[in-house]
């Protein structure tokens, strides 16, 4: 599967570093109150704009350490529909 064609895309930092790719995972993750880490330097992060509601453009992610969530948040986001790349398995 190419990047282009998921909604998410979990990269191994030594810590879970979720980004929401898509606008539809970005509305869900938003919905499911999983917070958009970026949100915190306003609404620029290096140059491109950061997420909020009603966007259709813009950076959303977050960061999970306990692979126990981060096994939960993924079964979650596939049921609802998400493709999800993951490095950790």
């Amino acid at each position: 599967m190419e990047l282009n064609e998921v909604d998410v895309y979990i990269k191994d930092e030594r810590y879970a570093a979720v980004k929401f790719i898509s606008l539809k995972s970005k509305e869900w993750a938003n919905k499911n109150k999983v917070h958009n880490n970026l949100e915190h330097f306003g609404n620029s992060f290096c140059g491109c704009q950061v997420w909020y509601p009603g966007m259709k453009e813009g950076k959303y992610e977050t960061a999970v350490e306990d692979m126990t969530k981060l096994i939960k948040l993924i079964t979650k986001m596939q049921k609802s529909g998400l493709k999800v790349i993951n490095e950790f398995y």
